[in-house]
């Protein structure tokens, strides 16, 4: 548990909410970024004036054994709040992922961000005559200055790391260590997300995340890696779409149902997905039809398969489809119906006073001849197990006179001669 909250510690609380426009968010301190208690004094910009020099980056080979060395790297900018400050306006600038970067602007503009790596997400605000930049991602970043509705200028960040190691080299440590789970697998993981966010691997990496995290039922880390993962399912194999699947429903996150899955023959997949729609606070036309068929084959208890079809029901009556509700809505009625003759088959002998009571709800709804026919059949039986002749008798009758060519007109007849 402990390696758990380790990893969730990098990823829930540094993963920042994106932003394009947010002159007016406060950056909050590094309590909201990494969930720790640090110091609740006013954040306030230094002078610590930075030389390009110090931009220097070593490469490295990355080992089982020195992995946690170079993510501590970043962590400590993280928790220590580092502050990059510039004092000139300029173009281009450099920052160490982990680090804020402030740097001055004209009067009367704002900043949004506009252009940055997939998969990652960062930190901007306006302050006073400065822009206050963060991330933990390394890429290239671009910001917009406005003056009015008109662009100023624009503003690339380099965000760079102090050690360079090869894609492949990380993603060799994190398969190495798939089958133990352990600390080495948690902080290659946040390694390869952070040096190669848009790496040849990054869906397999988050998929293993996913897959990890689902498995502790870790809903933090679930959602970090369906951000990345949410719209990518038609990548993915039946099994890693079940899994994806799952952990949406899981964690209540929206993801995007591809055509393709809709259409699949996988009686697993299908039924993940038929539950995970099932949840969904706002339907659309493909989500009902889907739902319509697998309901139909379900295999479901008639209460589930009642209720689905009551919200397939309410879906069409408030889409202008009202010949197609009141046949869903028959098949609701006959789900209920169905309902009760179980429900009546159930206590027929250890309560047959509730099974007749039951039988007779169900015969309200139930538009079939044969199963009427049956239904007459099991009161009428419930009625003997009661000792009561008379009404045994009536619903036998009943039975005669509206399915006198059915299987249980024969049966009635036995039935009498029992009770005479």
């Amino acid at each position: 548990m402990k390696k758990i909250k380790k990893l969730s510690f990098l990823f829930s609380l540094i993963v920042f909410t994106s932003c394009t426009n947010i002159s007016n968010k406060p950056l909050k301190g590094i309590t909201d970024i990494l969930g720790t208690e640090t110091d609740t004094k006013k954040e306030e910009i230094v002078k610590e004036i930075s030389t390009q020099d110090e931009f220097l980056q070593e490469d490295v080979v990355l080992t089982n054994e020195n992995v946690s060395q170079y993510l501590e790297d970043i962590k400590n900018k993280l928790k220590n709040s580092d502050k990059r400050i510039e004092t000139d306006i300029a173009e281009n600038y450099k920052v160490f992922v982990g680090e804020y970067l402030a740097a001055p602007l004209e009067q009367n503009t704002s900043i949004k961000l506009t252009n940055f790596p997939k998969n990652t997400s960062s930190r901007l605000r306006k302050d006073d005559a400065n822009f206050i930049f963060r991330t933990i991602y390394r890429g290239n970043y671009i910001l917009s200055v406005y003056q009015g509705n008109s662009l100023l200028r624009k503003v690339n960040i380099s965000a760079i790391t102090k050690y360079n190691f090869s894609e492949n080299n990380i993603y060799d440590i994190i398969t190495q260590n798939l089958d133990k789970k352990n600390k080495t697998f948690e902080d290659a993981i946040s390694l390869y997300k952070i040096y190669y966010p848009n790496g040849v691997n990054i869906r397999k990496v988050n998929y293993l995340l996913l897959d990890y995290a689902y498995e502790k039922k870790n809903t933090t880390m679930i959602n970090e890696a369906l951000d990345s993962l949410k719209n990518d399912l038609d990548s993915f194999n039946d099994e890693e779409k079940e899994k994806i699947i799952k952990a949406a429903k899981l964690v209540n996150k929206p993801i995007f149902i591809p055509a393709s899955v809709y259409r699949t023959t996988n009686t697993k997949l299908e039924k993940e997905v038929t539950n995970y729609i099932k949840d969904k606070p706002v339907l659309d036309k493909k989500d009902v039809e889907f739902l319509e068929k697998t309901t139909k084959a379900s295999t479901t208890t008639v209460e589930e398969k009642k209720s689905t079809l009551e919200k397939i029901t309410d879906w069409y009556k408030n889409n202008g489809e009202v010949t197609k509700a009141k046949t869903v809505e028959a098949q609701a009625s006959s789900s209920k119906a169905e309902s009760l003759f179980d429900s009546g088959i159930k206590n027929m002998n250890n309560n047959p006073r509730l099974a007749i009571d039951n039988f007779k709800k169900s015969l309200s709804t139930e538009r079939n001849t044969e199963k009427r026919a049956e239904t007459y059949y099991n009161i009428a039986n419930s009625y003997v197990k009661l000792g009561n002749k008379i009404e045994a008798r009536k619903y036998l009758t009943l039975l005669k006179q509206e399915a006198s060519t059915s299987t249980w007109a024969k049966k009635s007849d036995i039935l009498l001669k029992t009770i005479k």
